[in-house]
């Protein structure tokens, strides 16, 4: 009939007195046992057991989140995403899915690849540790927008040309995939105009005045970005006095015979009424 005392930290636990002990532990409880021995000449009694040092592991709550260097895209363009992990172990693993299927070989905490049109991208980790809540681990999705290239042009048309001088010539650019927001640059002579920034430039033009204006897309994926339009020269025609010179024969005129009046024309153009 031996008797037991556990101790705990070198402090004996009341109660624990038989030979089996159970024990919520904290991280580095040393735990033995003592044995007093009810034969009649025991030696080293009471004899003290090994000592064991228990590790207590944290529970982890795994989770992941993932991260694009971009979401919307050209396409052809190469993306870059990352995988952040919370909670999960030294030596976590990894696998990226598309489209909810595995990517072979996509098994590090960093993945790279060309995109499709809503292409969704997650990702999947797995701890090591030995105490876990949610494990496997579903990162959020990212959807990826691809977005095609277009060709970006400019023209622009006067209001007037030819224009009588003095008079206000209104240009208008029209863009093609110009964007949302497209940037305008008007050009007069060869020099960039100061304070015109869009699609609307009025002045009153000089003879063989030259126009043009350089337009920037403001969308995503284009080719030809910036571009420059025709230029277009203006005809300027000075004012013309208008005049009239009203002739008749014969003169003098005799009663009851015809009278022929002319009229001579100053200005008057190809077809005068």
């Amino acid at each position: 009939s031996p008797a037991y005392q556990w101790p705990v930290n070198s402090s004996d636990i009341a109660g624990a007195t038989n030979a089996t002990f159970a024990h919520q532990p904290n991280n580095g409880d040393v735990v033995k046992c003592l044995l007093t021995s009810s034969v009649a000449c025991p030696t080293v009694n009471p004899a003290t057991s090994n000592s064991i040092t228990l590790t207590v592991n944290p529970i982890l709550n795994i989770a992941v989140n993932i991260t694009a260097d971009d979401e919307s895209v050209c396409e052809g363009t190469e993306v870059n995403l990352e995988a952040h992990a919370v909670d999960a172990g030294p030596a976590p693993t990894y696998q990226w899915r598309l489209n909810g299927n595995d990517i072979i070989g996509a098994t590090n905490a960093t993945y790279a690849f060309i995109p499709g049109n809503n292409n969704a991208v997650t990702c999947v980790v797995s701890s090591t540790a030995p105490c876990t809540i949610g494990n496997p681990a579903v990162s959020n999705t990212i959807t990826f927008t691809v977005n095609p290239y277009v060709e970006v042009s400019v023209y622009i048309e006067p209001n007037l040309n030819p224009i009588c001088e003095g008079a206000t010539a209104i240009f208008t650019a029209y863009s093609e995939n110009g964007g949302t927001s497209p940037q305008y640059q008007w050009t007069l002579n060869g020099a960039p105009v100061v304070g015109v920034g869009g699609p609307v430039y009025s002045f009153v033009p000089n003879a063989f005045d030259k126009v043009s204006v350089e337009m920037t897309s403001s969308e995503t994926c284009t080719y030809g970005n910036v571009v420059s339009s025709d230029t277009i020269v203006m005809n300027v025609y000075p004012y013309l006095p208008v005049g009239a010179l009203v002739t008749s024969s014969p003169i003098p005129a005799c009663q009851g015979s015809a009278l022929n009046f002319w009229v001579d024309a100053t200005n008057g153009g190809y077809q005068p009424s």
